[in-house]
């Protein structure tokens, strides 16, 4: 119904007369079999049998690449979790327990890894991806 109503307010701004735009959209009739005609049901179509079996015989072959995309995915998180938890550790045994590292090189090197570790952590906790 709006796309009459706009192809009718259309035919009068560009000069024609109520009269005649009405008479080129058509009769009332006209218009409901045209709408009527255009809201016809849409059947879904089940997977037949046939699809499952290619499915199936086409395992082997998208199996293993869904498999991999998925390990590698995996192993990138438990990567990145891994390397935050490392500079944490080594950060926290330079601060506490290694007081001659301390004294001769000084707190950079214990701040600097307990720092790297916080920012990895705080940058994924942030932006809202808490798997990376």
């Amino acid at each position: 119904m709006s796309y009459y109503e706009e192809y009718l307010d259309d035919l009068i701004d560009h000069g024609a007369s109520e009269v005649q735009a009405l008479e080129q959209i058509g009769s009332i009739p006209e218009i409901v079999a045209t709408i009527a005609s255009e809201n016809k049901e849409v059947k879904v179509k089940r997977a037949n049998p046939f699809s499952w079996m290619l499915i199936l015989l086409g395992l082997p072959l998208w199996g293993p690449l869904l498999l991999g995309h998925l390990i590698v995915f995996a192993s990138v998180i438990f990567s990145a979790l891994a390397c935050s938890l490392a500079f944490g550790f080594s950060g926290i045994w330079f601060l506490v327990i290694s007081s001659s590292i301390w004294w001769h090189f000084g707190g950079a090197t214990s701040c600097g890894n307990l720092v790297q570790s916080l920012f990895f952590w705080d940058w994924r906790l942030s932006s809202g991806n808490y798997f990376w």
